[in-house]
C-alpha cells in the first residue's frame, strides 16, 4: 500500500512525498475528501484516502524534532 504526504499544491497538482522519501506529482482530484498540504493519505485503487492517524503521527514527530532542534540551540 502506498502512503503519501502532500508537501504543497501547485495549481491542481499535489507535490507529494512517498513513505520511502520519493517525490510524486498527483492531480488533486484523486484525493478524498480533499487535497490538503501537510496531510497524509493511503492509496486505494486510483484514489488517495485521508489518513487521520498517520497525519497526527507525522505532525507529532515533526513537532518533537523541531523542539529537539530548538533546545540544542539554547
Amino acid at each position: 500500500m502506498m502512503i503519501v504526504g502532500i508537501d504543497h499544491i501547485e495549481e491542481k497538482i499535489a507535490v507529494c512525498e512517498t513513505g520511502d522519501g520519493k517525490s510524486l506529482h498527483v492531480s488533486v482530484s484523486l484525493f478524498f475528501p480533499e487535497a490538503k498540504e501537510g496531510a497524509w493519505y493511503q492509496k486505494h485503487g486510483e484514489q488517495f484516502i485521508y489518513d487521520e492517524e498517520m497525519t497526527a503521527q507525522k505532525r507529532s514527530a515533526n513537532a518533537a524534532l523541531l523542539q529537539s532542534l530548538l533546545s540544542k540551540r539554547e
